[in-house]
């Protein structure tokens, strides 16, 4: 079977389902900046947000948020598709290879992409002293916050495979990781705008407060971006595979 219709089914599935999970994540993922930077409350910043869009959709569309978001998820869905097609034409098992490959694009652009969400809505730099940005702290932080999560959204389903019912699991397992992933993403930002040096005990206080909305936040964040675009990758693949003859 040619492998150039499998290729373009499998990259016009990953753009689209990118496309569809990016506007609630964007949103989302700019609000929780904006209130890790103390600049607006979390849910008022959201609610702001969504008028905005409502009032001005095309600009919202051609936004550094909504494309950042539609780049990162095309990419990691684009990557586990070309990685599924290309390991099933070795005639290998696509398992291990779809995993690892993922993951590594997803932490990849999501790096550039917190980093480039903290210097659009964080704090402000102070002149007299040098931000810390991606510095060794921020970077173990945000890594960390990804292993937990590819764990949670890949890794665990198969560990409980047969105790609980497979579509349960990868429906609240995402859900369910953001009470431990939650705390490393926002003191991650926090520190990219403070000065180098800052601690991450001397913001724990700060972060601790508002974290129990933050969660909330992430929780309804992760669903569209790990069920509902997994679901709609998936369905796009047949229906491309279809009308491309692949």
């Amino acid at each position: 079977m040619d492998m150039i219709p499998m290729l373009a089914r499998d990259l016009g599935a990953a753009v689209c389902a990118g496309c569809i999970c990016a506007p609630l994540v964007a949103v989302i993922d700019e609000a929780i900046t904006l209130s890790a930077a103390g600049k607006k409350d979390l849910w008022p910043a959201i609610g702001s947000k969504l008028s905005n869009i409502a009032k001005a959709p095309v600009a919202f569309a051609t936004s550094a948020s909504f494309l950042w978001l539609w780049a990162v998820y095309s990419l990691t869905y684009a990557t586990a598709n070309v990685v599924e097609t290309i390991a099933l034409a070795l005639g290998a098992s696509p398992a291990t290879p779809v995993l690892l490959c993922s993951t590594a694009a997803n932490m990849g652009i999501c790096l550039a992409k917190d980093a480039a969400f903290a210097k659009m809505f964080g704090g402000k730099e102070d002149p007299g002293r040098k931000k810390a940005g991606l510095s060794a702290t921020v970077l173990t932080l945000w890594f960390g916050r990804d292993i937990i999560t590819q764990f949670f959204v890949f890794t665990l389903p198969i560990l409980l495979t047969g105790l609980v019912p497979d579509l349960v699991c990868r429906l609240s397992a995402p859900v369910a990781a953001q009470y431990f992933t939650t705390p490393l993403h926002v003191l991650g930002i926090k520190l990219y705008s403070l000065p180098l040096g800052t601690t991450v005990a001397s913001q724990w206080a700060a972060v601790r407060g508002s974290l129990g909305s933050t969660i909330v936040a992430r929780q309804m964040r992760i669903f569209p971006a790990f069920s509902l675009g997994g679901v709609v990758n998936k369905a796009l693949r047949s229906v491309f595979s279809r009308m491309l003859g692949a």
